[in-house]
């Protein structure tokens, strides 16, 4: 027979280390390990060019979609700082289905749905920020 306390020790060590690994994923740092560990860093597949015009076209009216400036609406952030907030991988799908985002009462934002190669020059570019 186990010896109890050997038992109630390893559980409670598992315990603990549950819990330690439960605060450091609600840290900010813990959250980018976290989607580092689960979306895996691939290389781009699309266009950076393709993707830069389309963000002109389309985006660049309220997102500054360069490095440098404020973007033209307040509201809306540079692609410099999506790209900080959220992994370009979550990105697709929302491109996909048809992005739209009514946040602000003042402005609000057209709905997109691209194609697949618009898509993936897209995330090209967007990857070319980081």
């Amino acid at each position: 027979m186990r010896n109890p306390e050997k038992v109630l020790t390893g559980l409670f060590a598992v315990v603990i280390v549950v819990l330690a690994f439960a605060f450091f994923i609600q840290s900010n740092r813990g959250q980018r390990a976290w989607q580092q560990f689960m979306l895996p860093h691939q290389s781009a597949v699309g266009d950076v060019d393709g993707g830069r015009d389309l963000a002109i076209t389309y985006c660049a009216d309220c997102h500054e979609v360069g490095r440098g400036r404020t973007s033209p609406v307040a509201e809306a952030p540079p692609f410099r700082e999506v790209v900080k907030r959220w992994p370009v991988e979550f990105l697709a799908e929302a491109l996909a289905e048809g992005i739209s985002v009514n946040q602000h009462e003042t402005v609000q934002m057209p709905e997109f749905a691209f194609e697949s190669e618009q898509i993936d020059n897209l995330l090209a570019y967007l990857e070319s920020l980081k």
